[in-house]
């Protein structure tokens, strides 16, 4: 009687998806170093975090696709997770470069 109960967890167990995982580990991951680079700014480390960020969107809809397709995967908020994180930090990385590129066209007029 054992082996049918566990036959039958078996049959209902669904793989995560591994693109969601990456897509939930790059986006904290970029939002921890934009917030260390916030706080002990090194202008070195700016790409690697706009690199972390567009890893964690592009996997995170690559998860989201694959996820749809096959019902046998899940992982849709782990994969919501990444989108979200990696999303935020690149529209602030976006909206410095331009208040970077307004402030150095008007020069330095605005404070």
């Amino acid at each position: 009687m054992d082996e049918t109960i566990i036959q039958q967890q078996l049959k209902a167990y669904r793989q995560t998806s591994l693109l969601s995982y990456i897509s939930m580990i790059c986006g904290i991951l970029s939002v921890v170093c934009f917030i260390t680079v916030t706080l002990f700014y090194d202008a070195t480390e700016d790409f690697f975090i706009s690199e972390l960020s567009v890893i964690a969107v592009t996997t995170g809809v690559m998860a989201l696709f694959k996820i749809r397709k096959n019902p046998k995967l899940m992982g849709k908020g782990i994969a919501i997770i990444g989108l979200a994180c990696g999303g935020v930090i690149l529209l602030f990385i976006l909206s410095f470069i331009i208040v970077v590129l307004v402030k150095s066209h008007f020069g330095g007029a605005i404070n």
